[in-house]
């Protein structure tokens, strides 16, 4: 069964993340399940698929960085959101994305980040790039 997230397909993959924060990968040619991954209890935002990941939260206030495969995925990151504090190891992993989707999975509103700290944020994730 499906949830209130749209699934994501990456070419060959399609993954439908349910209510129940599982998340089950299906091969597009013929339907079929590859895989599931218990990812929490409570989940309603959609997974964004970038840069062969899979960015998600949960409502249970984790924050995901998946490697999806046929056989199975790997949790590559898995941060807790907390009340308290600037979650900076989420909000560095968001600006690397470029992602305004993800900042919305992952509870992070503009009354919550500012535009400093995504400049900062986003300028600390790619510091070690070049043009």
């Amino acid at each position: 069964q499906g949830g209130f997230s749209s699934p994501v397909i990456d070419g060959d993959r399609l993954y439908q993340l349910d209510n129940s924060a599982i998340l089950t990968a299906f091969d597009l040619a013929s339907g079929k399940k590859l895989w599931e991954k218990i990812l929490g209890t409570i989940q309603k935002g959609s997974p964004v698929f970038a840069d062969g990941k899979l960015y998600l939260g949960t409502e249970n206030g984790k924050f995901y960085i998946l490697k999806p495969s046929a056989t199975g995925v790997e949790v590559l990151d898995e941060d807790e959101m907390s009340g308290t504090g600037t979650p900076a190891a989420i909000i560095r992993a968001l600006a690397a994305s470029f992602s305004p989707i993800a900042v919305m999975l992952a509870g992070l509103g503009p009354t919550q980040i500012s535009p400093a700290a995504w400049t900062a944020a986003a300028n600390s994730a790619f510091s070690d790039r070049k043009p």
